[in-house]
């Protein structure tokens, strides 16, 4: 196309010469008498029909010049709405990309405050076993003195008293301290020297 309309305009340069030429030869014509009605006529003819290719020519050269704009808005138009839909497209992009870190971080921020949930509820169930664990032993030592307590036993370790061998003697013939096992008073006691 552009090498068409280069073309006409290229034509048209050629006729707008070939017509001042003419143009000039006429003029000199008129100014010589010598020249014949019928050369001078000729020569006009031909002007004019120059004129006519001329005109032709630049109409020519200007409807390609009009259908070349008309092209280059077409392709315009098609580059800006190839632009328009590359930049809606991007945009789209841009949401979809934003909408999916979003559901991620949602996600990632979901099961951060589950395990922290989680751990919360684990240390409390940990403290209430413990808590249970202590009333329970609490409770089970609480019952064990009060029944030693009823019982008369104090719980304590008693101390054992030592016997000799002839503490052991004396038991076998009545009481510890070397009696025969009968109650007397010390005063009723005999006195020995």
């Amino acid at each position: 196309m552009q090498a068409t309309i280069e073309e006409t305009h290229a034509h048209a340069a050629i006729v707008g010469r070939r017509y001042t030429e003419l143009q000039t030869q006429v003029n000199a014509k008129k100014a010589a008498p010598e020249i014949s009605r019928q050369s001078f006529a000729t020569t006009a003819q031909v002007l004019n029909t120059t004129q006519a290719l001329a005109t032709i020519a630049a109409e020519r050269a200007e409807e390609a010049t009009k259908a070349q704009e008309k092209e280059q808005e077409k392709r315009n138009k098609v580059e800006k709405a190839e632009e328009a839909r590359t930049a809606k497209a991007k945009k789209q992009y841009k949401r979809w990309v934003a909408a999916a870190v979003k559901i991620v971080n949602d996600r990632i921020t979901q099961e951060d405050k589950r395990q922290k949930k989680q751990g919360w509820l684990r240390r409390a169930a940990e403290k209430a076993a413990e808590k249970e664990a202590k009333q329970h032993a609490n409770a089970e030592a609480t019952a064990q003195r009060k029944a030693n307590k009823a019982t008369g036993k104090t719980g304590l370790p008693q101390k054992r008293k030592r016997i000799s061998n002839s503490d052991s003697k004396d038991k076998e013939n009545g009481r510890a301290d070397g009696s025969d096992g009968v109650s007397v008073s010390p005063s009723k006691r005999p006195h020995t020297l």
